[in-house]
């Protein structure tokens, strides 16, 4: 048995070493995307700033953190809280798409529809959790770059196929 144990041991690191030391033979070169998605993986760090919401100015944090080799952007809003919510980004043909998981319990996509040197704006593509003609669901988000350390996101919710709500939310990084 404990023969067994050592064997089943010596299997197990042999099949975990190459994993856990980054060899695992697969290509995992750093990626390299659209212009417009490598402008998006610049945001990876702390950003802080307000909202209004609920007619009142709330505080707001955001982490970008680049992952999967450089290929995906993860936004987290409001981290620690009941209401944090997840945004994947990732090029997507070409161009920027991302899913957002938000706290309305559903995950719409959105796709870059259209971008300039200053910001980059996202419409709704589909999600298998929106009727996009009845359900709540955030539809719209343009992020404006005003500088490398500054920010603004506006969100726009739409509710039985009509915009019903704009949120902006201005950030500066820490």
């Amino acid at each position: 048995m404990r023969k067994l144990k050592q064997y089943m041991m010596i299997m197990m690191l042999a099949v975990c070493t190459p994993v856990l030391a980054g060899e695992s033979g697969g290509d995992h070169a750093p990626y390299t995307g659209s212009a417009d998605f490598e402008r998006l993986k610049g945001l990876a760090g702390t950003w802080q700033g307000r909202t209004l919401m609920q007619g009142k100015q709330e505080p707001v944090q955001i982490e970008y953190r680049v992952t999967s080799a450089g290929s995906t952007l993860v936004e987290t809003m409001f981290p620690g809280t009941p209401n944090e919510m997840i945004s994947v980004y990732h090029d997507q043909d070409g161009r920027p798409g991302m899913t957002h998981y938000c706290a309305m319990k559903n995950r719409p996509n959105l796709a870059m529809h259209a971008s300039n040197e200053n910001r980059i704006h996202f419409r709704f593509s589909g999600g298998d959790s929106v009727n996009p003609e009845k359900d709540a669901h955030m539809h719209e988000l343009t992020i404006h770059f005003i500088d490398k350390d500054t920010i603004e996101q506006d969100w726009v919710m739409y509710r039985d196929g009509k915009a019903v709500e704009a949120t902006t939310i201005a950030l500066k990084r820490i």
